[in-house]
């Protein structure tokens, strides 16, 4: 993988790929969690944004490494980066629970509504209520996206900090 781009080290392009992709992501999430016919029709797409989105802080965390090892290392922003992929892959690993046990009970809700409407035709095939479980693991992943938000939001920071400390003020 190049170090860099036209010049520019590779770590700031990507990291703008992931301050794009956790905020989505956290939007994707919840969406799905305020309403279980959006989780049936957008819950896997949201699921592979967040895995892209790891993929993203991962991405967003090597090339830091490498551009540390190079320029020396911001050891507060290291840190706060080290844990980036941590927290968007709690969310991936919540969101894909979240979605194979959706998935699960809504299939299960629908064979038990086809055998009621054997039983009598004036049954509704189509309401589907979200188990507590659901519901508990929907909340725990609007938790875990927000808190990753919060985390992308301190290591942004310090990262600004680290690069853009005392330019400013040297400024006529």
């Amino acid at each position: 993988m190049p170090e860099t781009i036209n010049g520019i080290p590779l770590h700031p392009l990507v990291v703008h790929a992931a301050v794009v992709f956790i905020p989505l992501t956290l939007l994707g999430v919840i969406v799905i969690a305020l309403r279980s016919s959006w989780r049936r029709v957008l819950g896997w797409w949201v699921l592979l944004l967040s895995f892209v989105t790891v993929g993203f802080t991962v991405l967003a965390k090597e090339t830091g490494e490498r551009l540390a090892a190079e320029i020396g290392v911001p050891a507060q922003h290291a840190e706060l980066g080290d844990t980036l992929p941590i927290f968007t892959a709690v969310v991936f690993g919540l969101l894909a629970v979240l979605m194979v046990v959706d998935t699960w009970a809504r299939r299960r809700a629908n064979k038990r509504a086809e055998a009621l409407a054997v039983v009598s035709a004036s049954s509704d095939t189509g309401t589907y209520r979200a188990p507590l479980v659901v519901i508990i693991l929907a909340v725990l992943t609007v938790l875990a996206a927000l808190a990753a938000f919060g985390q992308a939001i301190r290591v942004g920071d310090s990262g600004a900090k680290s690069v853009w400390a005392g330019v400013l003020d040297e400024q006529p």
